[in-house]
């Protein structure tokens, strides 16, 4: 599993590779064959209404920001999002015996399992907490570095204030709908910077401070909006037919993962994604990225999914699609008198189709006066995130 993530490109952090070569995945995930407990796929571990609400993260993502952490050997780290108990060995390893490693989780279940995890592989100095790590954990405050493994919305009260000046924070943050994994430096009371971004897709939060969103659902399309709108206006549109149309431009599915849908997300109010699932048909509506259902064991899958970036306006919404590799808009409701979505096609590939590794944000807790300048501006209820895409590389 190391040689394959070395080869790859995704691992070179010298510390990282020594942890994930000391600590056995298998202990951690003992109800999958061993095969499976190295390879480099995600683990669904529980299941709530036949989706998934807890697993083992994958490999790569692990090492990926396990490196954009940068733990230094006696840290103290809060992790917030227990699973399985494997990230919190790794981070065991890395701080060592003079560092501190508590992990947090909402579920009972969850934190008597990861208890059990890391008693089997020897790393029982992990203490394990009951609660919502939403709130942080004052008990064993103040903390070098804060970690996440559950996708988040906004930087609580809670982890302002218990992150030292100098700490640094890595989790996978929402940026209205794509997920990236943001390491942000504590650069002083009120202001963090990034410093690396990287593409992700984590379970969202749930809790009381779960981010607010709609989802509409008909003819198998699933609208998923980061705000509270009308769901019931969203399924009308999609009950008719849509009008599609030519961008003229193309794009790779990786491209779309990564690059389109961030730069999207971040010029666009009204981003949102659809998703859709079907079985031995084609699908309703062209998608942009088109995966084989994964194996959920008991659970029933359709034979393919897929999803798209998408606008919603008001009275119409724009999905970004693709045939073979060109890009198209399939426009639901009512088309504005001027396509959004395809300007901001264009300024994307005139703008060098910049990847999410060129993103750079400042979260301020306290923001200045009169409002920022800044070419992304984002407003949370406890943060604010602004900033630009540099120069593409």
């Amino acid at each position: 599993m190391v040689d394959a993530l070395i080869d790859s490109a995704v691992l070179g952090s010298a510390t990282v590779i020594d942890a994930l070569r000391a600590v056995p995945r298998h202990l951690f995930v003992p109800e999958v064959p061993l095969e499976t407990a190295y390879a480099d796929v995600a683990i669904p571990m529980k299941l709530h209404d036949g989706r998934a609400i807890s697993s083992a993260s994958q490999p790569a993502i692990v090492a990926i920001m396990l490196e954009q952490l940068d733990v230094q050997l006696g840290d103290h780290v809060l992790e917030v999002g227990a699973g399985t108990g494997y990230n919190a060995a790794l981070l065991a390893h890395l701080v060592g015996s003079a560092g501190r490693v508590r992990t947090i989780d909402i579920d009972d279940d969850i934190v008597l399992g990861a208890q059990a995890h890391l008693h089997s592989a020897g790393a029982s100095d992990v203490e394990v907490i009951l609660g919502d790590g939403m709130f942080g954990d004052p008990d064993g405050a103040s903390y070098d570095r804060i970690i996440a493994t559950v996708g988040i919305w906004d930087i609580p009260p809670s982890w302002w204030e218990q992150l030292v000046v100098g700490g640094r924070v890595v989790a996978p943050l929402s940026l209205r709908g794509p997920q990236v994994s943001i390491a942000f430096d504590k650069t002083s009371n009120d202001v963090m910077e990034s410093s690396s971004v990287r593409p992700c897709g984590f379970m969202r939060l749930r809790g009381p401070f779960s981010q607010p969103a709609t989802t509409a659902v008909t003819r198998g399309i699933a609208v998923t909006i980061d705000d509270e709108v009308d769901g019931p206006a969203i399924r009308e549109m999609l009950s008719a037919e849509p009008v599609v149309r030519d961008v003229g431009l193309e794009a790779s599915a990786d491209e779309m993962y990564g690059s389109l849908a961030l730069w999207l997300a971040l010029h666009l109010d009204g981003y949102c994604t659809v998703s859709v699932g079907w079985r031995d048909a084609e699908p309703p509506i062209h998608l942009a990225v088109v995966t084989p259902a994964g194996n959920y064991g008991a659970v029933s899958k359709p034979s393919a999914t897929g999803w798209s970036p998408a606008l919603f306006e008001g009275t119409s919404l724009s999905v970004v699609g693709r045939v073979k590799e060109n890009l198209v808009v399939s426009i639901f409701g009512t088309p504005a008198p001027t396509s959004q979505i395809a300007d901001a096609l264009r300024r994307w590939h005139e703008a060098g189709r910049p990847s999410p590794a060129d993103v750079r944000l400042r979260a301020e807790r306290r923001p200045t006066a009169g409002g920022s300048q800044a070419e992304i501006v984002l407003s949370r209820e406890w943060t604010t995130f602004s900033g630009h895409w540099a120069a593409a590389r």
